[in-house]
């Protein structure tokens, strides 16, 4: 197994190139480090805290996405100490529903390049030359340059299968999957130095090659860009990535101060401005940027390297 230690050391020279020719440096650098994290997957997976075990389970036979069943309950959502589109902190209540345990991946993607019913593949942002890198020859990474518009297209095809009921998750939804019970920062808790061990994010690499002047998380991750899905230790719902790697679309219309009228149950914002959500943070934000409420927004087209989407089933 690659020493994550030696691979680190030696991406601080390249990684000042990733900037500027993405497609070339990705192909490097995950040759070296997809090994050392399918090697590790398994043995993450061992490691599922207890009570996510006993959520059932069930996979879509067309795209192999493995959903888990989230348990119905109530939580806080949002945070008073946060930005200003976070607050309130206010109690919701969630049903039951099925959330893909992982991002949908780039083999996943392209299962609809076929889709009669969807211009996914003929869609501007698809055909960006940023996409087609050698990044789409990575069948476990996260696909990335996903618009809001595109991952509807992907989930309005999948519908058409006939397996289910498929959708983005609400920003409640999303936020609740993601803490999985705990109340803290981030889902493992309040320490940024645990963060290497559950999330892809802008650790010490990072701050290494000195590209951006935002703070890091004071830990190695092993991986200086996206990460093969389900590469860290899940939450105890046994969702994996729900912080870091890519950001995560979700099915609302964004308001500054949506919170301040939400509902109770179940809640979803479809009005106000035509932007859309979406959550997680990735794997170049800082410390404050990746929390568990945190949020960002832009355009239905908008596209990027670090943003892709996972998917609901209803239950």
């Amino acid at each position: 197994m690659i020493k994550g230690k030696i691979i680190l050391k030696s991406y601080g020279k390249c990684l000042f190139v990733l900037i500027y020719s993405f497609a070339i440096i990705i192909s490097v650098v995950n040759h070296e480090t997809i090994a050392d994290s399918i090697e590790s997957k398994g043995a993450l997976e061992q490691q599922l805290p207890q009570n996510s075990k006993k959520l059932p389970q069930w996979t879509e036979p067309l795209t192999g996405i493995t959903f888990i069943q989230i348990p119905k309950g109530c939580f806080y959502m949002g945070s008073d100490s946060g930005s200003v589109n976070e607050k309130p902190r206010h109690r919701v209540c969630i049903d039951s529903f099925w959330m893909a345990a992982h991002e949908v991946t780039n083999r996943q993607f392209q299962i609809f390049k076929s889709c009669p019913d969807s211009n996914l593949f003929t869609s501007k942002s698809y055909n960006t030359r940023s996409y087609n890198t050698m990044l789409l020859t990575l069948n476990d990474q996260p696909a990335l340059h996903v618009s809001w518009n595109d991952a509807m297209a992907f989930i309005k095809c999948l519908n058409n299968q006939g397996n289910g009921v498929f959708r983005l998750p609400t920003e409640a939804e999303w936020e609740y999957a993601a803490r999985a019970g705990t109340t803290s920062e981030w889902f493992w808790g309040d320490n940024a130095e645990d963060a290497c061990q559950y999330a892809n994010v802008f650790d010490e690499i990072g701050k290494e090659r000195g590209t951006f002047p935002w703070q890091n998380y004071p830990c190695f991750d092993r991986s200086p860009v996206t990460s093969p899905v389900g590469s860290y230790l899940p939450n105890a719902f046994g969702l994996y990535d729900m912080l870091g790697n890519v950001w995560e679309w979700c099915a609302d219309s964004y308001q500054k101060d949506a919170y301040a009228h939400h509902s109770v149950n179940n809640p979803i914002c479809n009005t106000g401005d035509t932007l859309r959500v979406f959550r997680g943070g990735s794997w170049n934000n800082a410390p404050a940027i990746g929390r568990c409420a945190s949020r960002s927004r832009n355009t239905p087209d908008f596209s990027s390297l670090y943003l892709g989407f996972r998917i609901v089933r209803e239950d």
